[in-house]
C-alpha cells in the first residue's frame, strides 16, 4: 500500500467538501440551531468550521483539534480569515485522549459538536499499522466465536459518535447542546442503540434525525451514510426515536428507528409497543430467554480457494485451479447465500477437517493422509489469516461449526437478499448440506418439522414483523438475532 494513501487512511484524511459543509450547516440552522460555540474534535483543513462560521451568526467561538499539525494551522487559519472574528482555540492530539465535557463546559452556550469523523475500522487500522484511534477493545462485551471473528469490530466514527451523545446527554441538557456527525447509517444505528440499550442520561427524551446523503457523490465511497443530529433542548421529542430522512434538505421523514422493548427496529410506527417487556437481550443481541441454537449463521472459513471445491470430469478441482484429491468422508456439499436465496441445488463442495470450531483436527486428519497432505501444502495460505486463534496458535480450520451444522433438514435464509426466502433444505448426494456464514439456518428434526416452519416463517404475519426490523442498506439486512427475537413461530396464515 502506498504510504502516502496508508496515512490517509489512517487518518480518516477525507476532508469534508465546503458545498457539503455548507450545505449540512445550512439543514442545522433551518431545524432552528443557533450555537454561539463550534467544538471540532477532528477538524481537518477547517472546512466545517468556516461553513458554520458563514452560516451561523451566533457563533462566537470554536474549539477544535486534530492529530495532524499542518491540517489545525490550516484550520487557524481559515478561521482567521473569516469574515468575522471568531475566538478559537486550538490544540495539537488525539481526540480521544481530551476531556471535552471540562472544555465543553467552559464555553459560552449553547455548543454545536460537528463534524465527519475517520470513516475507518480499528480492523483496517490494524492492515495499515495505524495508531490513530481509541483504545482497541470489545465496547460491546461481544462474545464468543463473534467477537474472534469480527463481532466487537467498530468504525473510529463510531467511538467518536458514542462519545459526542454522551456529552450531548451529560452537558447538553441545560445549556443546549447538540451534534452533527457525517457518519455511515450503521454507525449512527449502532451508536444509539448502544445509548439507548445502555439508558445513557439525558438520551431518552433527546430528539434525533438522520439525513441520507450521496456518499459515492461527495466522498467516491459506496456506502449508506449520512448527517446525524441529536439534541437535548427540545421538548416534545419521541423517545428513544431517531427520524430517517431521504436527504439532507429533504421535509419529510422517511421512518422512524428505534428501541422498542429490548431491540433495534427500522421501522418503530409499525410494531405495537407489547403488553410486557421482553427481558433485555444478551451483549450479542440474543433474546436470553430464547432456545439456544434457534437460528445460526453458516460456517466461516477464509481460505475459500482451498477449502471450496467443484466437481469436474477428472474429481475435484480447488479455486486455485489445481486437481485436488480427497477423503470423501470429509466433503460436505456447500450452499452460499446466492445459491439459498435462488434455491439452486449444491454445485460446491466444503473440506471439513473439523465438526466443532473447540475439535482439534488433528484426529480426523490422521485418518485422511490426502487431505491433511493438501491441507499441509496451503498451511501459508490458511495461516494469514489475522484471527486472534491463528495468532494464539491454536489450530482452528473453519468458525461457527457445531453438530447443528450437520443436520439432515434444516430452514436456511440468506442474510444478503432481500425479500427473505426461507428454503428447506435437505441432504444431497446422501449427505448433510452445510451453509456459508452469509447464510442463516435453524435445524430441524425431520422434513416436516422443516416444511411446516418454513411455511410459517413465510406467513404474512413474520413478513410483517421482519420488515419492521431490517434496514435495507445494510451489507447484512439479515441477522441471526434478529430471528431470533421472532419468538415462537405464529400459526401459519
Amino acid at each position: 500500500m502506498n504510504e502516502q494513501f496508508a496515512r490517509r487512511l489512517e487518518r480518516g484524511d477525507f476532508q469534508t467538501p465546503p458545498p457539503l459543509a455548507r450545505e449540512v450547516c445550512r439543514r442545522l440552522r433551518d431545524a432552528g440551531l443557533a450555537p454561539v460555540s463550534i467544538v471540532e474534535p477532528t477538524c481537518g483543513v477547517g472546512n466545517f468550521l468556516l461553513a458554520a462560521i458563514e452560516t451561523f451568526p451566533s457563533v462566537r467561538q470554536a474549539a477544535a483539534s486534530d492529530v495532524d499539525a499542518g491540517y489545525v494551522e490550516q484550520a487557524r487559519a481559515a478561521v482567521a480569515a473569516a469574515p468575522r472574528p471568531v475566538a478559537g482555540t486550538w490544540r495539537v492530539e488525539d481526540c480521544f485522549t481530551a476531556d471535552w465535557a471540562e472544555r465543553i463546559a467552559a464555553l459560552p452556550q449553547p455548543w454545536l459538536l460537528l463534524g465527519n469523523p475517520p470513516w475507518v475500522t480499528t480492523a483496517r487500522l490494524s492492515v495499515v499499522g495505524g495508531a490513530n484511534g481509541p483504545l482497541r477493545r470489545n465496547v460491546d462485551h461481544v462474545r464468543g466465536i463473534a467477537a474472534l471473528t469480527g463481532g466487537g469490530n467498530f468504525d473510529i466514527s463510531e467511538a467518536l459518535v458514542r462519545m459526542a451523545l454522551r456529552l450531548v446527554g451529560r452537558e447538553g441538557g441545560a445549556g443546549g447542546g447538540a451534534l452533527a456527525l457525517l457518519c455511515k447509517a450503521t454507525v449512527a444505528r449502532k451508536a444509539l442503540a448502544a445509548a439507548w440499550r445502555e439508558e445513557w442520561p439525558g438520551l431518552a427524551d433527546a430528539d434525533g434525525a438522520f439525513h441520507h446523503l450521496d456518499a459515492r457523490r461527495w466522498f467516491g465511497a459506496s456506502v449508506a451514510a449520512g448527517l446525524l443530529i441529536v439534541r437535548t433542548d427540545r421538548t416534545g421529542a419521541l423517545p428513544r426515536s431517531c427520524r430517517e430522512y431521504a436527504s439532507v434538505d429533504a421535509a419529510a421523514p422517511l421512518r422512524t428507528f428505534g428501541w422498542r422493548d429490548g431491540e433495534l427496529l427500522a421501522d418503530v410506527d409499525s410494531v405495537p409497543a407489547r403488553a410486557t417487556v421482553a427481558p433485555a437481550p444478551t451483549a450479542d443481541g440474543r433474546d436470553p430467554h430464547a432456545p439456544a441454537a434457534r437460528w445460526r449463521s453458516g460456517i466461516k472459513h477464509d481460505a475459500a480457494a482451498v477449502f471450496e471445491l467443484r466437481r469436474d470430469g477428472y474429481g475435484w478441482r480447488n479455486g486455485l485451479g489445481e486437481q485436488v484429491e480427497l477423503e470423501a468422508e470429509l466433503l460436505s456439499p456447500l450452499l452460499k447465500a446466492t445459491d439459498v436465496h435462488h434455491g439452486r441445488a449444491p454445485s460446491r463442495w466444503l473440506l471439513v477437517p473439523q465438526r466443532t470450531a473447540g475439535e482439534d483436527p488433528h484426529a480426523r486428519l490422521a485418518a485422511a493422509p490426502l487431505a491433511r497432505a493438501y491441507l499441509d501444502r496451503h498451511s501459508v495460505r490458511i495461516g494469514a489469516r489475522k484471527s486472534r486463534l491463528w495468532r494464539s496458535g491454536k489450530l482452528v480450520f473453519l468458525f461457527g461449526i457445531g453438530p447443528y451444522a450437520f443436520s439432515d433438514w434444516k430452514i436456511a435464509v440468506s442474510a444478503l437478499h432481500l425479500p427473505p426466502r426461507f428454503r428447506v433444505i435437505g441432504p444431497f448426494a446422501g449427505r448433510p448440506v452445510v451453509v456459508d456464514d452469509t447464510t442463516c439456518v435453524r435445524p430441524c428434526a425431520d422434513e416436516a418439522e422443516a416444511r411446516n416452519e418454513a411455511a410459517a416463517l413465510e406467513s404474512a404475519r413474520v413478513r410483517s414483523a421482519l420488515a419492521a426490523r431490517l434496514f435495507t442498506d445494510r451489507k447484512r439486512p439479515l441477522t441471526v438475532a434478529m430471528l431470533d427475537r421472532l419468538g415462537d413461530l405464529p400459526p401459519k396464515d
